[in-house]
């Protein structure tokens, strides 16, 4: 049977992790100079052997630097709207070591590249790491850098705790911090590169630690977006954490919903019109400059080794339109609508949008919207029994997520008990990290395994 992610509904938590992941609300980055490509989709290199990947396994330390992460960047070096598309910054925290940036051409643009991350919470890093093998020129990779702090703001406030010479063309360079400072702004300085004169070029740095506080929401994303080429115009519509929407590329629809500020997505394309035939993948969100701006990395189902894709986009309205393949978009009830459409259809959906306290089964207010949505199928579909299952990442460890899954799985019961269902009607089951949907080696793939899925008995 195949699984179908709900275009209504995102599960934040059933994750021992997930309180500790590092989302935050607003960015904050009004007047931000950051840079948004505008072109549309994008293949990236996941054919090959992915070092980063294969060196992550076993490894359930949180990279708080990534994109999935919930770090947008909010300032990028001078000129660098004029390179080249490929090597977008964000393929600097992309959690893949065969994807780069590399600096405009000219050899003032091979010194003192700045870039700045912010990340979603307040975080203490006390350790980063840097990949570099994948750049193809031996001479660009980034030689002297040096790593800075903020509590203040993207440009102020700034406290050094890192100057160093990176290895040449090496992966997964791990550099301890002595006296890691709190923060949520993190500045990088490529002060050089290896004698080339004409670019600059890192693939990819990481930072682990340990996250402080934990007030992330994405407050609200509805309206309309214009992707680049290729992809047309993205309506989305936001309803507490979970999002629906459309776009115009193969009749594409979007379901899915928010965690911190990310929005994880479940995407179907017609591929052929005439059959009917469809392709989903999955995708993660950020939006930037207070929402003025989108960025989204794309995996197809089964991938291993990065993303398959990237877009990126600008909103022009915060009129959410309409979705011709989507007729209950602008409907309170749209989302409901969808969920039990799916679940009649497929008999089993993922639920995205329920959101617990760090390392505890207590339902978050912003889980209510989702959870009424469950209330509603069940109570116009009476006569459907329903398990609740609980799924996590591996962050904690199977007995740790075999219990606190579990532990969530009731709580959600116990919600849509107290609504009015049935308790007779309902089942709980917590099985932890046992059913992956996606690799754990990276924030992505623990992102899409966190997760509620309805079942019809």
């Amino acid at each position: 049977m195949k699984i179908k992610l709900l275009p209504s509904l995102l599960l934040v938590c059933l994750t021992a992790a997930c309180g500790n992941l590092p989302f935050a609300g607003n960015s904050g980055n009004s007047g931000s100079n950051t840079t948004i490509a505008n072109a549309g989709r994008k293949q990236i290199d996941s054919n090959s052997e992915d070092t980063n990947v294969a060196k992550a396994e076993g490894n359930t330390e949180v990279n708080y630097l990534a994109y999935a992460s919930g770090t947008t960047i909010v300032e990028v070096p001078k000129d660098w709207e004029k390179a080249y598309y490929t090597y977008t910054t964000y393929n600097l925290i992309d959690e893949s070591a065969k994807s780069s940036w590399e600096s405009q051409a000219g050899a003032q643009y091979t010194v003192d590249q700045v870039f700045v991350f912010e990340l979603a919470e307040k975080t203490l890093l006390n350790k980063f790491s840097f990949d570099s093998a994948y750049v193809s020129d031996s001479e660009r990779p980034a030689k002297d850098i040096k790593v800075e702090i903020s509590n203040v703001s993207k440009t102020d406030g700034f406290a050094e705790v890192l100057s160093t010479t990176l290895a040449l063309k090496k992966d997964d360079q791990i550099l301890n911090i002595a006296k890691p400072i709190p923060g949520r702004w993190v500045r990088l300085t490529l002060k050089n590169n290896f004698g080339s004169k004409e670019r600059v070029e890192l693939a990819e740095i990481r930072g682990y630690g340990e996250q402080l506080t934990n007030t992330a929401q994405l407050e609200n994303v509805s309206g309309t977006y214009q992707m680049g080429k290729g992809i047309g115009k993205l309506h989305l519509k936001q309803d507490g954490t979970s999002v629906v929407g459309c776009y115009d590329y193969r009749s594409g629809v979007l379901s899915g919903g928010t965690e911190g500020r990310i929005l994880k997505t479940n995407l179907t394309e017609v591929v052929n019109d005439s059959s009917k035939i469809t392709e989903d993948f999955t995708g993660i969100f950020t939006f930037l400059n207070d929402g003025k701006q989108v960025v989204a990395f794309l995996r197809n189902p089964g991938e291993t080794k990065g993303y398959s894709d990237q877009w990126s986009g600008t909103k022009i309205s915060s009129d959410v339109g309409e979705c011709p393949q989507f007729k209950d978009l602008n409907k309170t009830d749209g989302a409901a609508s969808q969920l039990a459409t799916d679940l009649t259809k497929d008999g089993r959906a993922v639920i995205y949008g329920i959101n617990f306290d760090f390392n505890s089964d207590k339902l978050r207010d912003e889980s209510k919207t989702v959870l009424n949505q469950i209330v509603t199928v069940l109570k116009t579909n009476k006569d459907w029994k329903m398990t609740v299952e609980g799924h996590t990442d591996n962050i904690g460890g199977d007995a740790f997520n075999k219990t606190l899954s579990e532990k969530r799985a009731i709580a959600v019961k116990e919600f849509l008990i107290t609504a009015g269902i049935d308790a007779s009607r309902l089942t709980a089951a917590g099985l932890g990290l046992s059913k992956p949907v996606a690799p754990n080696e990276t924030e992505a793939g623990r992102a899409q395994n966190r997760r509620v899925e309805l079942v019809k008995n």
